[in-house]
């Protein structure tokens, strides 16, 4: 599986057709890895589906204030905010399903 972080930039790059998206898309870009790397939560910890998802969402109304911090509205980009959710979800699914591996990038902020 590839880096999730990858992933999730190409989803938050495709909203830049201009050089002010571009600029939103990398700020939520950094806020995104950001916030999800110091949350506190141990290595040995095997997060549920539902802590996991529960942390997109605290991300996601962070995304909306900074939309609106930057001015910027644009339909498009709220209404493609729940499919980087759902695609950062659906990243690894083995580790929600129950392969117990240690260190998941869920845990360490890497794969």
């Amino acid at each position: 599986m590839s880096d999730p972080r990858i992933q999730v930039r190409a989803a938050t790059l495709a909203l830049s057709d201009s050089a002010k998206r571009m600029e939103v898309a990398k700020k939520i870009d950094e806020a995104l890895w950001q916030s999800f790397e110091q949350w506190p939560m141990p290595i040995s910890s095997e997060p549920t589906q539902n802590e996991v998802r529960r942390r997109f969402e605290i991300l996601f109304e962070g995304y909306k204030v900074l939309l609106n911090e930057e001015r910027f509205s644009h339909q498009r980009a709220i209404d493609y905010f729940p499919r980087i959710l759902k695609a950062a979800l659906d990243l690894d699914s083995s580790a929600l399903q129950g392969n117990r591996r240690r260190n998941t990038w869920f845990a360490t902020g890497e794969v």
